[in-house]
């Protein structure tokens, strides 16, 4: 992920190339945006439901779903015939997140200028440089955890099935790829350094100007 990609609005593309200005959001608060493209009400969170039939009990084989389930100690080799999951929501703990996406496509950006006024995108040519500036910026707030791709499963409102990959994943790399997946959404991800409840961060960070170009602008 050397290259990626930021849509945003007019406005905020012209702070940023002037002063460094950035928004890191957080993860609680898509849930709560308004926007059809940006908010999503499962977010943070995703339901799943299945049955586990003849899992071994030994390290590095049990479900990861059971995992979280039932806390198993020493070298125990117990072999569960059927674990049943119904109706189980799993929740991730309120995480920053500055949001890209790994391609550019002028079709999706009209869809951001219609729905959400994101007539603006721009390219990070160094995305490893990039997020190294805005992290040291917020060091004192967070630790960064990485650049993550989504991964988008079949519905948002539906059930993921606990034998799933999916269900493998936290709920932060996973959205509905109905109304989500044509964003190719890249996350930069920072875990708070406490647990104090957290908002979104305005912040300047110059230094990452370098690192990006004007892409598109629509209108």
């Amino acid at each position: 992920m050397t290259e990626l990609f930021k849509y945003c609005r007019a406005e905020n593309q012209r702070k940023f190339f002037e002063t460094g200005e950035l928004r890191i959001g957080t993860l609680f608060g898509y849930a709560e945006a308004l926007g059809p493209m940006v908010g999503d009400r499962m977010e943070g969170r995703v339901k799943v439901g299945g049955t586990v039939s003849d899992m071994p009990g030994r390290p590095g084989m049990i479900n990861p779903i059971v995992q979280r389930l039932v806390a198993t100690e020493g070298n125990c080799d117990v072999k569960i015939t059927r674990f049943q999951v119904n109706d189980m929501t799993v929740l991730s703990d309120n995480l920053y997140i500055f949001s890209t996406s790994n391609s550019y496509s002028e079709t999706v950006h009209r869809r951001w200028l219609a729905e959400e006024k994101y007539g603006s995108c721009y390219q990070i040519k160094a995305a490893h440089l990039f997020f190294r500036a805005v992290s040291a910026s917020i060091a004192k707030h967070a630790a960064f955890m990485g650049l993550h791709r989504v991964r988008y499963h079949h519905d948002p409102s539906g059930e993921i099935d606990v034998n799933s990959p999916f269900a493998a994943l936290q709920p932060w790399q996973l959205k509905g790829g109905k109304s989500y997946g044509d964003q190719v959404e890249v996350r930069g991800i920072w875990k708070p350094l406490d647990s104090s409840p957290i908002s979104v961060l305005k912040i300047e960070v110059p230094e990452a100007i370098q690192y990006c170009r004007l892409h598109a602008e629509l209108t």
